[in-house]
């Protein structure tokens, strides 16, 4: 995610960006930077720990360039291995000095993305092959790269999908899709603290709604149901759509439907 990130910033004319190595640096890099110099931090924190997670952004807010002209953004990666500190940031409304931090969530492919895709790619530009993309790979990138490589390596787009459709159905390689997204198996079998909340949170949407669209205020019941107090509830539901295990259309929620099926065959006895 870093390196994708300074590819893509790394092209902006003007702009700095310094390598972060450790924490100290991180701390030095905060405070140093030249009048008139536009400086980005990237900092992956992504196999951090919360701690140091809430460290490192609360040293974004409050160590400044000692240069009153110099700027400088900060980008802190973070991942599922931080739910606790997910949980900080995502129901916080605003920042200890009133301004509101900007939390941008990776997202998968929606149909105009897929489309873009297709037509970066020459592959499935028909109507019939995107729709049939879409619904294989639910545009989890993840699914997307590997039906691409299942193409080069078949030279056929058709016989892509149905390989990806039978890999998806093995055992081993759902897990390996599952733990590629974010969502670790682990994360929906853990009994203590918030990776429990969210497999309870998961679990209570489907035992009592299904895996079909259902209103917001449904889910959150579904969730007390199951033992979460509303807060908890709350909580979990917002994880899981940003996790992007739950889909949102308006205020209604569902399941993602290839993430579901994957941890259905995960699920499924030999």
């Amino acid at each position: 995610m870093e390196r994708t990130l300074r590819d893509a910033t790394g092209r902006v004319a003007g702009w700095i960006l310094p390598p972060i190595g450790n924490a100290n640096t991180y701390r030095k890099q905060l405070a140093a930077g030249r009048a008139e110099e536009r400086r980005l931090l990237i900092s992956d924190l992504a196999l951090g720990s919360d701690k140091s997670c809430r460290q490192s952004l609360e040293q974004a807010r409050t160590i400044l360039p000692t240069v009153a002209e110099a700027t400088r953004s900060v980008v802190l990666v973070s991942s599922p291995e931080q739910l606790d500190f997910w949980r900080d940031l995502l129901t916080a409304h605003e920042t200890a000095d009133g301004d509101d931090d900007t939390v941008v969530v990776l997202r998968r492919y929606d149909w105009r993305g897929l489309r873009d895709w297709t037509q970066q790619h020459s592959a499935y530009e028909t109507e019939e092959r995107l729709t049939k993309l879409a619904a294989i790979t639910g545009g989890w990138p993840f699914l997307v790269d590997k039906v691409l490589d299942l193409r080069d390596r078949h030279r056929d787009q058709d016989n892509a999908l149905e390989e990806l459709e039978k890999w998806l159905a093995r055992k081993e390689n759902a897990q390996e899709f599952v733990e590629a997204v974010g969502l670790a198996q682990d994360t929906l079998t853990d009994t203590d603290g918030e990776d429990d909340l969210v497999r309870r949170g998961y679990e209570a949407v489907v035992e009592e709604l299904g895996s079909g669209w259902n209103p917001e205020g449904d889910c959150v019941t579904a969730a007390e149901l199951a033992g979460l107090a509303e807060e908890d509830a709350r909580w979990a539901l917002t994880c899981l759509e940003t996790l992007q295990a739950l889909d949102r259309d308006g205020t209604r929620l569902r399941v993602e439907p290839v993430l579901h099926a994957a941890l259905g065959t995960l699920g499924s006895k030999e």
